[in-house]
């Protein structure tokens, strides 16, 4: 929610830092898919570029739910190779 709220608020330098946070979890858990996702949007927001985090953070939010539900995160996708 706070990534969310960030991003629609433009608040740049906040979604920067979460992300970062997202990066570190994402490690530290064993998930690759949500380090690459959370780089993306960690850059994304570093560069201002609205667009795709915007794109990023729909694919974090199918990514997030695809995890707690018990499936396995998909590792290649659009946005993560941008």
């Amino acid at each position: 929610m706070a990534m969310r709220e960030a991003l629609a608020n433009n608040h740049h330098e906040h979604l920067q830092e979460l992300a970062h946070q997202l990066r570190g979890a994402g490690d530290s858990y064993g998930y690759p898919c949500l380090t690459a996702i959370a780089k993306t949007l960690e850059d994304a927001a570093k560069d201002s570029d609205l667009e795709i985090a915007k794109l990023t953070m729909k694919e974090l939010s199918a990514t997030a739910n695809s995890i707690v539900a018990g499936h396995e995160a998909p590792v290649d996708s659009e946005v993560t190779n941008l």
